[in-house]
């Protein structure tokens, strides 16, 4: 719309300057001796304008010329950029309809080509893992790993996700506290170090989650229940080879807890064993 503006307002100017020369009889000369050449100022109008624009559309065109790689360029950036989303969403896709292999190839594609290879990476690892290929699932963590992104949080997660799938608790255990330590505690991720802490036999540590968790309306109170009567019985027994170190651990344990009905039985068997029988009068009392 702009260029039929302009190419109009030339029009307008043209013919206001013919109309211009017909009322008037001036004229333009150059002198270069011994040449000499007059034009009538209308046509000296006309040609300079006309002059003007094709000055103008050669420069313009000579622009585009200059900066046509550049737009190539851009082109085909812009077109890996697609090709490398339309990958990633066929994979996340496959992936969700449990096609793995399919997954991983369209994942491996986006890796190639995509602004976000690390992202692509963790995808085509869990769909390696899931066909059980670690050894292929392995290499891809380690090029999410390369390829940064602020990826880490999304890399330990899967680690550990893996870890704990293979009942490798210390593994899972080592890649959340790892998180951990870098940066703020997500619920996902204690609920995942719970799992790891209790499958590790970590019992001090699964009663300080559990607890935890409770306190923060993260898991029912049912299972919080459940996760420290397990760890205190886990604890009680423990210790049930030192009298003294068996008493200390019953007394610490808090008022409400020694009244879940394992972990008094529990207590009450072991020091019956170890010949505390007034301590386990008091537990049944």
């Amino acid at each position: 719309m702009r260029a039929l503006f302009w190419v109009l307002a030339v029009f307008a100017a043209a013919v206001a300057l013919v109309i211009l020369g017909r009322a008037g009889a001036g004229y333009v000369m150059f002198v270069y001796p011994p040449y000499r050449v007059e034009l009538s100022l209308p046509f000296f109008v006309v040609a300079s304008l006309a002059g003007f624009v094709l000055l103008y559309a050669a420069m313009r065109l000579l622009g585009h010329a200059v900066s046509l790689p550049t737009y190539v360029r851009a082109y085909r950036s812009r077109r890996r950029r697609e090709r490398a989303h339309a990958a990633l969403a066929a994979a996340l896709q496959a992936y969700y309809e449990g096609r793995y292999a399919r997954a991983e190839k369209e994942a491996a594609a986006a890796f190639e080509a995509g602004p976000t290879p690390g992202l692509a990476a963790l995808l085509a690892a869990r769909a390696a893992h899931q066909m059980r290929d670690f050894e292929r699932r392995d290499r891809w963590l380690e090029r999410a790993e390369e390829a940064g992104e602020g990826l880490q949080t999304a890399r330990l997660v899967s680690r550990a996700e893996f870890a704990l799938e293979e009942r490798d608790f210390a593994a899972a255990r080592d890649a959340l506290r790892d998180l951990h330590e870098a940066g703020p505690k997500h619920i996902a991720t204690t609920r995942m170090l719970l799992r790891a802490e209790r499958g590790a036999g970590a019992w001090d540590e699964v009663l300080r989650l559990a607890t935890q968790l409770a306190k923060r309306d993260a898991i029912s109170p049912a299972l919080a229940e459940e996760y420290k009567v397990q760890a205190n019985v886990e604890l009680l027994r423990r210790s049930a080879s030192d009298p003294g170190a068996f008493e200390r651990r019953w007394r610490g344990i808090p008022a409400p807890d020694q009244l879940q009905p394992r972990v008094a039985a529990a207590a009450a068997r072991h020091a019956t064993a170890l010949g505390k029988t007034g301590l386990a009068r008091d537990i049944l009392e």
